[in-house]
């Protein structure tokens, strides 16, 4: 990849550039955000980004929950034996599936249901902060306080 998104690791960016060298439409990546620190992974995510907007179609086998919600249109679980493939959120927020297939629900999955709310709508931690955002001014308003105004 071009200097774009810079370096995610010497492993992941060799491998990427060698993928994608002769425009693949199809790439292959096997738990492609393991080992990266939250710098390393939004560089991989931009790099992903990058590859999608040429139209290349992605295969990614990860374990990570949280990253599949934010950046899959589509995932599919293996839980014993058997393929579940559908929308993520829908998926991952499936306590069965996640737990029968040895994933951990995503981090915003948790927190909203921890404060029993249905996390539709929020696939990532920013969107996480919005949501937590407007329940606080839901919080103030049924208190009588005057909400904050956010921007």
């Amino acid at each position: 990849l071009d200097g774009r998104c810079g370096a995610v690791s010497y492993t992941h960016l060799d491998v990427y550039k060698r993928q994608v060298a002769s425009r693949p439409a199809v790439v292959l990546l096997d738990e492609p955000t393991e080992g990266l620190d939250a710098r390393g992974r939004s560089r991989l995510i931009a790099a992903l980004q990058l590859l999608t907007e040429e139209s290349v179609t992605l295969v990614v086998a990860t374990h990570d929950a949280d990253f599949a919600l934010s950046w899959a249109e589509s995932v599919a679980v293996i839980e014993a034996g058997r393929i579940r493939y559908g929308e993520p959120l829908a998926l991952l927020t499936d306590s069965r599936l996640v737990s029968g297939s040895g994933l951990r629900k995503p981090l915003v999955v948790r927190v909203l249901a921890g404060l029993g709310e249905n996390p539709e709508g929020v696939t990532d931690v920013l969107g996480l902060v919005g949501r937590l955002g407007d329940l606080l001014d839901a919080h103030d308003a049924a208190a009588g306080a005057f909400p904050a105004r956010r921007t």
